[in-house]
């Protein structure tokens, strides 16, 4: 008997964490053979043309009328506490196990709901977002960080010298377009991929262009597995000490 999981985001249309999260997390479910659901508000260009393949059953809670009530899902692997509270209490969501992931712990969307302490799982993708999910009151949190891809650790990416640089962020702080501006006047080939930029999936086919790549999240452990220098700094990004690991 197969089995089902139903993922929700507030939308797959952007290239936002959340989105590229849920289209990752659907595909690597498909590829262990369950069904994937996916819900979410808005499925729009550019990107559900990329990640539409990722998922079996696309909801659009605006104007779909799917019956929640007629299917029990195996996992529910929620995104944005709104929408889990409108599916459970609703729409008469039905699930064996429910997972609620938190991508941050400063942005409103990314709040754990309520009743996350009766979830099955509570994951935080960095341990500030787990600090915040403890100091909000929730007693048990997995950490549960940003991946790679086995295919990326088996390149052979090799950076000779340093000419061309990306900026990948949707929340770049106006301190790095100053440097940008300063960068591409000394000669040096500056492209800005997010909101503000070209707005594409990020993948080993396009950091492997650059000679060094300037973002924080998901991108920082791609370019790590390429073996491409990353340089860590966003509205968002830091380094942490926790002993002698580097976060």
């Amino acid at each position: 008997m197969s089995k089902n999981i139903l993922i929700t985001n507030y939308e797959i249309a952007h290239y936002s964490g959340s989105e590229i999260n849920a289209s990752t997390i659907a595909k690597r479910m498909k590829e262990l053979g369950y069904t994937v659901y996916i819900a979410s508000l808005n499925f729009d260009e550019p990107l559900f043309l990329d990640v539409r393949k990722n998922f079996d059953v696309c909801i659009n809670l605006q104007n779909d009328n799917f019956n929640f009530e007629e299917i029990e899902f195996d996992y529910v692997w929620s995104h944005h506490f709104f929408l889990l509270d409108w599916l459970i209490f609703e729409k008469g969501l039905k699930a064996k196990k429910i997972i609620y992931s938190s991508l941050s712990g400063k942005e409103y969307f990314e709040a754990p709901p309520i009743y996350a302490n009766d979830l099955n799982l509570v994951l935080a993708n960095s341990p500030e977002t787990q600090e915040q999910l403890i100091k909000d009151g929730i007693r048990n949190t997995y950490l549960f960080e940003n991946y790679s891809f086995l295919e990326y650790f088996e390149r052979n990416i090799e950076v000779k010298e340093l000419k061309n640089i990306a900026i990948v962020s949707n929340h770049i702080p106006e301190e790095l377009y100053e440097a940008k501006k300063i960068l591409q006047d000394k000669g040096f080939n500056v492209q800005v991929y997010g909101i503000d930029g070209k707005q594409e999936l990020i993948t080993d086919k396009i950091l492997e262009k650059y000679d060094v790549i300037i973002s924080i999240g998901k991108t920082v452990q791609y370019a790590m597995s390429l073996k491409i220098p990353i340089y860590i700094y966003d509205r968002f990004g830091r380094i942490r000490i926790f002993k002698n690991e580097q976060y």
